[in-house]
């Protein structure tokens, strides 16, 4: 079997490809048009230049570190066990130490707040001003109307009224030439009224007498 010389390269001699030229002028023209400092510019060439894939991130300056903020730990409060034996005192350095002493504050008395008080705040609230402090409008007395001095209207003149519209109405028909068309329904409008005439008042006979005549006199 015939042994041939294989060349570099390989599964484990991989070799990092070349970036292109245009590619590194693309760049260098990118890194020209952004705001980067001479330190992120330099850094960024290095790695064009040697073939090695471009970092996520440069710093302005070599200066720089990111460093992740320290959290302050909480203080610790230190317990001197000379005072205090095994975290408790006695009843006596208690009593002296004035804890059980009562308080010499004492709370204003407030108002207590009404129904009027209530009232009061929701019509400022509402309308920007109490109410009491508006000005009150005095009542003026209205005159009485004496109802009692008119008299009711008799409704049995009324009906006489009625009847005698009617018949005038009908008169004027008569002279147009069209007695015909209205003669039916003024007179059964007539009868109805006469009737209810008769119901109000039965004393005043003579009248519907008269009526009644001139009824038939149409």
């Amino acid at each position: 079997m015939n042994s041939q010389k294989v060349q570099g390269g390989g599964l484990w001699n991989s070799t990092r490809p070349n970036i292109s030229s245009e590619t590194q002028n693309l760049l260098k023209v990118m890194m020209q048009e952004s705001k980067l400092t001479n330190f992120q510019k330099r850094t960024l060439s290095n790695h064009v230049k040697s073939g090695t894939s471009l970092p996520t991130r440069v710093a302005p300056s070599f200066s720089i570190v990111d460093k992740k903020p320290e959290i302050p730990k909480p203080k610790r409060k230190t317990v001197d066990p000379r005072e205090h034996k095994n975290g408790l005192r006695k009843l006596e350095e208690i009593v002296n130490s004035g804890a059980y002493e009562k308080s010499d504050y004492k709370p204003t008395l407030r108002k207590a707040i009404t129904d009027d008080d209530k009232e009061k705040l929701s019509k400022i609230m509402a309308y920007g001003k109490d109410a009491a402090k508006w000005p009150q409008i005095k009542n003026v007395p209205q005159e009485e109307v004496d109802y009692e001095s008119e008299p009711e209207p008799d409704r049995f003149d009324e009906l006489q009224d009625e009847i005698k519209e009617r018949v005038e109405f009908l008169e004027t028909m008569t002279k147009l030439g069209k007695r015909k068309e209205y003669q039916a329904m003024i007179m059964t409008e007539i009868s109805q009224k006469i009737r209810e005439m008769e119901l109000l008042d039965k004393t005043r006979i003579k009248e519907l007498e008269e009526l009644k005549r001139l009824r038939n006199n149409i």
